[in-house]
């Protein structure tokens, strides 16, 4: 009797293991579903990015060895001082958005995104004025002048993205912090779509070159943020208007801002920074077209 009842003692224990270790593979699973479904669509819209900055690069081999370097040179030093300095300081407002979407206070999750967007639309002002002034700079740091001049026209044209990635980064991580992904993919296919047409009416079309290039580019960014905003209109994530509040209580957001700014600029000036470097070799115009491509090339790992 005594074997007999330890045997269906342990036939229980080891139901009761096996049901435990079920329930653990189906809770694995499902997050593992969460996760896919989450970063499949940021995954896409990374490529998507990727896709329109080959498409410029494309069309700024095809104007010539020297337009392709000074665009290089100006993406990095666009990438250097404005493009990492906004996307890291809008990283600063991803913790805020989530834990203010997790209890479901929506007035701080949009009080959050209005800071973010005139937090980085003042941040925009003195970077206008460096881009405005990057010639001499880039003199300065014995880059080809011929190169530099053309750059310097490129960064001219490139100027509204500023103003466009002011909005952009915000609402982006404004919608990911609430697992809304597929409008910002869906946005940027749509300006992944326009970006190749802008190009060639700009550069093909009207020869407008190296300026062209910029225009377009510029000019597809704005499109992605029309889209976002339509589509975020259209599904009903509809944001509360701005208020007074937006002018206070910034603290919390500049706390945050500031490492993750630091973060984000020391992994993208790492790959600028030799471009730069290119600039002060022997042939100056060969290798920092070279650089430009190797680069770009790289960065379908880096999407990844």
């Amino acid at each position: 009797m005594g074997s007999k009842t330890e045997e269906v003692v342990d036939y229980t224990l080891m139901e009761g293991a096996v049901e435990k270790e079920g329930q653990h593979c189906w809770s694995i699973r499902r997050e593992v579903k969460a996760v896919v479904e989450l970063a499949f669509p940021i995954g896409i819209t990374a490529l998507i990015f990727y896709a329109r900055s080959m498409v410029s690069m494309l069309f700024l081999g095809h104007l010539g060895e020297l337009e392709l370097a000074a665009g290089s040179l100006g993406m990095a030093f666009a990438n250097i001082t404005g493009y990492s300095v906004l996307s890291g300081l809008a990283l600063g407002m991803e913790p805020m958005c989530s834990q203010a979407f997790g209890a479901k206070r929506v007035k701080v999750l949009s009080l959050t995104l209005h800071r973010c967007v005139m937090f980085l639309l003042v941040c925009s002002i003195p970077i206008s004025l460096l881009w405005l002034n990057m010639s001499s700079i880039l003199l300065l740091l014995h880059q080809d002048p011929n190169i530099t001049l053309m750059a310097h026209t490129y960064l001219i044209f490139s100027l509204p993205d500023l103003l466009t990635h002011s909005f952009l980064h915000p609402i982006r991580i404004y919608l990911r912090a609430q697992g809304v992904t597929h409008p910002v993919t869906l946005a940027s296919l749509a300006g992944t779509l326009l970006h190749l047409p802008f190009n060639y009416l700009l550069v093909t079309r009207l020869r407008l070159g190296l300026a062209g290039v910029a225009a377009a580019s510029a000019a597809s960014n704005l499109s992605i943020l029309l889209f976002l905003g339509a589509a975020v209109c259209f599904t009903g994530l509809h944001c509360a208007a701005p208020s007074r509040d937006c002018f206070s209580g910034w603290k919390p957001l500049l706390r945050l801002a500031a490492p993750s700014c630091v973060s984000v600029c020391l992994e993208w000036w790492w790959y600028e920074i030799m471009i730069i470097l290119c600039g002060i070799l022997v042939d100056p115009t060969a290798t920092v077209a070279s650089m430009g491509i190797l680069i770009q090339t790289t960065s379908l790992i880096y999407v990844f």
